[in-house]
């Protein structure tokens, strides 16, 4: 009140807020710490994006972390949220331009061959995002879910004994019993040859 261009009380109220859990509310007020105050750095812009992420505001998260990247070029994790922003929002050219970015950058951060996996699912080139998610397959046990996107790629491709391989890694992996119990039912709907199994629609 005292101080209202004093970005970092705004900012220190956007933290108050975001450790209660309100992130509308955090999100708030980290946007005016850095585009009303002044606050206008990279820290404040990447506090922004981050709540931004969480609450699912990706033009706000968008705007975000390109200010964050313009102040800090070589930081790769504003790179990759940005890029993921983009992806998100599937606006898949600049998901793309950024994601390609962060990947010959970073050739084995697990982030960015995964992102470029799903940038590949998205554009329907299925070969190219096999060819991500098997440079990914040293991370399954931290990622299990990249069993089942090379289950989705291989069944787009008709690969059904592709499929019913890594839905079988995946059950070896992954702990979730309600997940197990559904990707065991697609798993024999695949092994009797059922296609016309309802929950295969998880895949298309």
């Amino acid at each position: 009140t005292l101080r209202p261009h004093y970005g970092k009380a705004l900012f220190n109220l956007g933290r108050i807020h975001y450790e209660q859990h309100q992130l509308k509310e955090a999100a708030e007020y980290f946007k005016k710490a850095c585009t009303e105050a002044d606050m206008d750095d990279d820290a404040g812009f990447s506090a922004w994006g981050m709540t931004a992420m969480e609450i699912r505001d990706f033009d706000s998260a968008i705007q975000a972390y390109s200010k964050a990247f313009a102040y800090a070029p070589a930081n790769n994790e504003y790179l990759s949220h940005l890029a993921h922003a983009y992806l998100y929002k599937r606006d898949l050219d600049k998901a793309g331009y950024y994601m390609k970015m962060l990947y010959q950058r970073e050739p084995g951060n697990p982030q960015a061959i995964l992102g470029m996996g799903e940038l590949y699912i998205m554009t329907k080139e299925f070969k190219k995002a096999l060819d991500m998610f098997n440079q990914a397959l040293p991370y399954a046990k931290q990622f299990p879910d990249i069993e089942l996107r090379m289950v989705s790629c291989h069944y787009k491709r008709g690969n059904m004994d592709g499929s019913m391989h890594h839905l079988r890694k995946f059950l070896a992996l992954n702990t979730n019993p309600q997940l197990t119990k559904r990707a065991q039912a697609i798993l024999t709907a695949l092994e009797t040859k059922n296609y016309d199994y309802p929950a295969l629609a998880w895949w298309k």
